[in-house]
């Protein structure tokens, strides 16, 4: 699922504008976000449809992020009584029903809250656990420590869903000073409508919006390199 997300107001830049030229590859990490079970095989009513899809893209950019010395980080959603609540979201947005359901399935121990087999997880890759929609959120998960701890300073957003989970960490790296980049076709949504206008929500206001192939041609080994702002001409 691709999309030619159209920016915001003209003084944020334009539909064309590449707001990151360069990436310095030590710096940087590739989160992927939920593509568990419970949100991609289609035996659980809260799949998304076209997640499956994007498995081969997700895979290809982490193994280029590996060999370009970049850090991979796969990004569970654990829902259990256990942990942390988000009582809102739980008690007046979901159902009794649907809180019971999410509670169950995304147990820790239960095949709905495990990555899907497919993604090529490493052993240098690290895992992170959340607990609310966005990663980066303080009372969701450790993230920032750990992009902290690693110095990194720009993310690679992928998984699913794109106007949900996704959208939602890579808005809140960018307000936490990171250089924040949604890869298009490593993304999907219930709708092309959602992954779309989530898409163009992001793109040009909070951060890039990239393909594969762009981020994979923009990054760079050397520790010199920097991120630069420029206006395209093409």
């Amino acid at each position: 699922m691709q999309a030619n997300a159209q920016s915001g107001p003209a003084i944020y830049g334009t539909s064309t504008d590449r707001v990151f030229t360069a990436i310095q590859a030590s710096r940087c990490a590739l989160l992927v976000i939920d593509m568990q079970n419970y949100f991609v095989d289609l035996q659980y009513p809260t799949a998304v449809a076209d997640a499956a899809a994007t498995v081969p893209a997700i895979n290809r950019m982490a193994d280029v992020l590996r060999r370009s010395g970049g850090c991979v980080i796969w990004i569970r959603t654990l829902s259990t009584t256990d942990v942390s609540r988000w009582s809102v979201f739980e008690d007046y947005i979901l159902s009794p029903q649907a809180k019971s359901l999410r509670q169950a399935l995304l147990h820790p121990d239960h095949h709905a809250s495990q990555l899907v087999s497919n993604l090529d997880c490493r052993p240098q890759d690290l895992v992170v656990h959340k607990t609310r929609f966005s990663a980066m959120a303080a009372q969701s998960s450790n993230l920032l420590t750990v992009l902290q701890e690693r110095n990194i300073d720009t993310v690679l957003i992928a998984g699913t869903a794109t106007n949900v989970c996704c959208e939602s960490t890579a808005k809140d790296a960018a307000v936490a000073n990171y250089k924040s980049i949604m890869i298009e076709d490593c993304l999907s949504a219930h709708t092309d409508a959602a992954h779309i206008n989530s898409l163009a929500n992001f793109k040009g206001v909070f951060g890039d919006v990239l393909s594969v192939d762009q981020c994979a041609a923009s990054l760079h080994k050397d520790r010199g390199s920097t991120n630069s702002r420029q206006v395209s001409t093409a």
